[in-house]
C-alpha cells in the first residue's frame, strides 16, 4: 500500500457500517454502507481509509496517512 507517508505493507480489513438514529427513531440518519481499512503491522496503525458513497453521505471521508515516525 502506498500512501503519501509512504509504502507500507497492509492488511485490508473491509466493514459494514450501520449508521443509526436514537432509540425509536425512524427517518433521515439512517443508512449502511461499507468502508476498506488498510493497518499496517509495521507501523502498528492505519494507513489508510476508504468509504462507498453512502457513507460518505454521513460527512464519512476518505484519508490516508501523510507522515510516520517510529519511536527510537
Amino acid at each position: 500500500m502506498e500512501v503519501r507517508a509512504g509504502k507500507f505493507k497492509a492488511i485490508k480489513l473491509e466493514c459494514e457500517h450501520v449508521i443509526t438514529g436514537p432509540p425509536g427513531y425512524i427517518g433521515i440518519g439512517i443508512g449502511r454502507g461499507t468502508a476498506w481499512y488498510w493497518y499496517s503491522p509495521a507501523g502498528k496503525y492505519f494507513v489508510k481509509g476508504q468509504y462507498d458513497v453512502q457513507l460518505r453521505t454521513f460527512d464519512l471521508k476518505d484519508w490516508e496517512l501523510t507522515s510516520f515516525q517510529l519511536k527510537k
